[in-house]
């Protein structure tokens, strides 16, 4: 048996290491350490002694979290990366080897999606032992069981002064997997984290894992594939769910696409009506559902979908391999306000093709159709992803100092910067998207509205206007 610490490790207040775009967001949306949650419980299913610390949630210095280690005296300590926490994630990582030598240091987060940023950190950080790249369960519980370094799929390490990289690993069977909302019980307060789009308190799990498409600019583990988990386990999570956490109003199903196969999100969905289950959820959608889902999807108890539109412009679009047509996004807009459906929407300013025209068409557009709430930020890249190249390699890329991602208050720098659309530009356009698409009349309206409909709806709006009032640039 081996002793496995999982860290999330101390950084800005309200910081989210697991999102798909890192950051301390204006609506104060904290998410959950899911990976780190999973592996907690994976190792611990399969015979190893464990803690899970989430500095950020509990608001813990460096030297709390270098205590509770110390006292732990864990063989390894896992620590959860991103890439505008990097350095900081490194200094964190460089004082627990100090304090703990004989523990070995894994990092694992999105920032090592690809082998080439693996090793070019450990180039320059000897206290590293090892990197596991994409998802990390079955590396980890191949080092808790001693196996040769050689023989772990997934892992950039450093033997005998060379940096070596083996293959990548399978992806797990999600029904490997323990219910994350056990380890949540055990070892997290859920009380802790809040989602601006949701009812409080909230949960965050999955059904799906990975995803087909191929965004030029998303960071999601694993492409071009698609694993769910079984209906009979995901279900028998939501009863967990229903008998041990009775106030939660609201689950996020994570899944970077939620309908990816039309029977098996029916069947889902009329195991959920069936089960009346009292709570509400919401899930990340790309806009192609069908009109006949989204009215299932409703009746099984969806309140929200998350959507990336990212632009309107066609020509944008296709630059970013995005896969679908403007005119689809727009009917699958109001095809879910006829299935009561609210949209939360995601909009990404500096694309490849993207100019201040694209930008006010765009946010006309946003203006125009039914949506709930938006998230609009500079084009993000991810080490090793295709908007990191292309931008680095048409000059774009103002800095590789990734703690130039964020500003002091962790809000998103840009860092991208073009003759035809510069740095400025697109941060300007960024704020404007904000103050222009939430403080109209017809969208001040709206939210009262809603409020005065309902005492969840109420609730949530009030929060996210206080966090929202209280972000700084």
């Amino acid at each position: 048996m081996s002793k496995v610490a999982f860290i999330n490790p101390p950084f800005l207040k309200g910081f989210s290491r697991y999102s798909r775009s890192p950051c301390v967001t204006r609506g104060g949306t904290l998410y959950y350490p899911v990976m780190l949650a999973l592996g907690t419980g994976y190792l611990q299913k399969n015979g190893h002694e464990v803690l899970l610390i989430d500095a950020i949630a509990e608001n813990k210095k460096t030297r709390e979290v270098l205590s509770k280690l110390t006292n732990f005296k864990p063989d390894i300590i896992v620590i959860e990366t991103s890439t505008p926490s990097i350095n900081k994630d490194i200094n964190f990582a460089k004082e627990s080897k100090r304090l703990m030598n004989r523990a070995k240091i894994v990092l694992v987060g999105r920032h090592f999606n690809k082998k080439e940023t693996a090793e070019k950190l450990l180039k320059k950080e000897k206290e590293i032992d090892i990197i596991a790249r994409k998802e990390f369960y079955d590396e980890v519980l191949d080092l808790a069981n001693k196996k040769s370094l050689r023989s772990i799929k997934g892992i950039t390490y450093i033997q005998n002064k060379k940096i070596k990289s083996n293959i990548d690993g399978k992806p797990i069977n999600p029904d490997d997997l323990p219910f994350v909302s056990k380890i949540y019980k055990e070892f997290l307060d859920y009380k802790k984290y809040f989602y601006a789009s949701l009812r409080y308190p909230y949960l965050m799990l999955q059904f799906g894992y990975g995803c087909p498409f191929g965004c030029a600019f998303c960071n999601e583990m694993h492409h071009a594939s698609y694993r769910h988990r079984s209906i009979k386990n995901f279900i028998e999570e939501l009863e967990y769910i229903e008998k041990n956490f009775p106030d939660v109003k609201e689950l996020h199903l994570d899944d970077p696409t939620f309908y990816i196969n039309n029977e098996i999100t029916k069947e889902l969905c009329e195991v959920m009506i069936k089960k009346r289950f009292k709570f509400k959820w919401s899930t990340n959608v790309r806009c192609n559902v069908p009109l006949d889902i989204l009215k299932l999807m409703k009746k099984a108890g969806c309140r929200l979908v998350h959507v990336g539109i990212e632009n309107i412009n066609q020509d944008v679009l296709t630059k970013i391999n995005k896969g679908i047509k403007s005119d689809t996004i727009t009917r699958f807009l109001f095809d879910a306000k006829k299935a009561g459906i609210l949209v939360h929407a995601c909009f990404i300013m500096g694309l490849p093709g993207d100019t201040e025209i694209t930008l006010r068409k765009t946010l006309d557009y946003a203006k125009a159709v039914p949506l709930d709430s938006i998230q609009a930020f500079p084009l993000i890249p991810t080490p090793g992803e295709l908007s990191y190249d292309w931008a680095k390699n048409k000059g774009y890329l103002i800095s590789e100092d990734y703690s130039q991602w964020l500003n002091k208050n962790g809000g998103y720098n840009c860092v991208i910067s073009r003759p035809d659309l510069t740095k400025e530009q697109v941060e300007w356009w960024a704020e404007k998207f904000y103050k222009e698409f939430i403080f109209r009349i017809s969208f001040v309206l709206y939210k009262i509205k809603q409020s005065l409909k309902s005492w969840q709806e109420f609730k949530r709006n009030f929060k996210t206007f206080l966090k929202f009032r209280g972000y700084k640039k």
